[in-house]
């Protein structure tokens, strides 16, 4: 059977912190969180908030979860993870797009065409500023 866990990174600007949690059941069937795996190191590579040298919280972030991985003997996939300071903001957007396929099954083209309608009015809002996209897998 599959455990049922969770994941949280939390990056700050003086720590990296993570934490591995499984769900579990007590004696009163109720159930619970247990922590089974932690890892601290120091942040690098943030200055107030900014990422200021990507390589180097991504060097911080890794060696957290090195070492809750380890503790927990449980190979990290998927995460929550927290990331605060004054520079990072998000917006939402909603816009439709006509499918191109007469049985109406959505492509690879209809997911490109709705982001790149997003992108169209995040660019409005978001004047001198950098739009990363990444597409999930």
């Amino acid at each position: 059977m599959a455990k049922n866990m969770a994941v949280g990174i939390d990056v700050g600007t003086h720590q990296v912190k993570v934490v591995i949690a499984e769900h579990f059941r007590d004696k009163h069937n109720r159930g619970l969180p247990r922590i089974i795996g932690s890892g601290i190191t120091q942040s690098r590579g943030l200055r107030h908030g900014y990422i200021i040298n990507g390589s180097d919280i991504r060097r911080s972030i890794g060696n957290a979860v090195h070492q809750a991985e380890t503790a927990s003997g449980v190979k990290i996939k998927k995460a929550y993870i927290s990331i605060g300071g004054v520079g990072i903001e998000e917006i939402f957007t909603k816009s439709e797009v006509l499918i191109s396929r007469a049985d109406s099954e959505i492509t690879n083209l209809d997911i490109s065409n709705a982001l790149d309608a997003n992108e169209e009015k995040v660019r409005e809002k978001f004047i001198n500023r950098k739009i990363k996209k990444e597409y999930p897998r």
